[in-house]
């Protein structure tokens, strides 16, 4: 795992728009799954984004993203003419569906005709998946991109390091320097929480970066369906008349269940105590919201002695609408593997 974000920082110190841009043409398609919806965005050869599509997803891909569906939901019975009730128990043929075939057949789809070109390879990633179903979610993308021999690319990616790598928030290290030598350079270690915010759920994931490096120190995919903006909204509308109050038990509520998230996602750092959270990163759909980004705050400084920067100007520079954060990035990532890939059939030695 180490080797590969090591390939990806080396990239990043020699730059994606000064080399290979014109040997290059195709554009790095960045696909992002999230509970409820997902997103396609392209990264072009003049470092241009383009937003593509945002698809509502269906109740089976809803069910299997949060974790609901089980495998007898997936069941189908082809040409059965019967209730649904007598097949289970008579037709001998059956199939199992692929939740997630269906929305990412047309991301893809959608990529293709805007871009007038076809789509070869992606980048999907995701954050909103626990990590105990990360390899199912795993063969399940790879087989639904296979059945339109579309290429996927490994391992399985994150939103927020991509997220961190596009925006350059990564450090450069003193390569083989100590301090005591002319040109050292100070780059402590820093800690960056994750947070996607959406209609359905609440997901956080704790994340160190060092050296331009980045990895996971929290479990993936630690959500709450109880965070999510509806259910908030809900929450605030159940007695209108006594807004103030109601507005206090809803955020203390919210707040509740947000400091439980947040202390489970620092549980599993056994290997160090982390008292300061560097940078706070938000995208998804209700990422805008003012609420949650208040309620956040407030939640942080209590939590940690520095509760991280919410100052949002850079991503939102990086992607207007925080509901494409997450395809953009993956369109950056699967464009500098693109570039690898080149690179190593070409013996490149700045690839090794």
């Amino acid at each position: 795992m180490r080797s590969y974000f090591i390939l990806i920082a080396i990239w990043l110190g020699v730059g994606l728009a000064t080399e290979f841009a014109a040997e290059d043409k195709d554009p790095g398609i960045g696909i992002a799954l999230f509970d409820g919806y997902a997103t396609v965005s392209a990264f072009t050869e003049n470092d241009t984004y383009i937003d593509i599509a945002k698809i509502e997803g269906g109740e089976t891909y809803k069910a299997y993203m949060l974790g609901k569906s089980q495998q007898q939901d997936l069941i189908q019975y082809p040409y059965c003419p019967l209730s649904k009730q007598l097949c289970q128990r008579f037709w001998p043929f059956t199939t199992i569906t692929n939740p997630l075939a269906p929305i990412l057949h047309v991301l893809v789809a959608a990529a293709g005709s805007l871009l007038e070109r076809t789509v070869e390879s992606a980048v999907v990633s995701f954050d909103a998946i626990p990590y105990d179903r990360w390899d199912r979610a795993k063969e399940d993308i790879r087989s639904a991109m296979d059945s339109i021999h579309v290429h996927t690319w490994e391992p399985p990616y994150r939103i927020f390091p991509e997220l961190n790598w596009a925006l350059g928030m990564g450090g450069r290290c003193s390569a083989y320097l100590t301090p005591e030598e002319p040109g050292y350079v100070e780059d402590p270690p820093k800690f960056m929480l994750g947070v996607e915010y959406t209609r359905r759920s609440l997901v956080s994931s704790l994340w160190e970066e060092e050296c331009g490096l980045v990895w996971p120190i929290s479990e993936p995919g630690i959500y709450s369906r109880g965070l999510g903006f509806d259910a908030r909204e809900a929450c605030l509308n159940e007695s209108p008349s006594n807004n103030s109050d109601v507005q206090a038990h809803c955020d203390d509520l919210l707040k509740s269940e947000l400091r439980e998230l947040l202390r489970n996602s620092s549980y599993v750092t056994k290997y160090k105590k982390i008292s300061a959270v560097d940078a706070v990163l938000v995208t998804g759909e209700r990422a805008d919201d003012e609420g949650i980004k208040t309620l956040l705050s407030q939640v942080l400084d209590e939590l940690f002695t520095d509760g991280g920067s919410l100052d949002l100007s850079l991503a939102r520079k990086f992607s207007p609408d925080p509901t494409f954060a997450g395809s953009r990035a993956a369109a950056f990532a699967e464009r500098a593997e693109k570039i690898m890939k080149r690179r190593r059939a070409n013996g490149d030695p700045r690839d090794l």
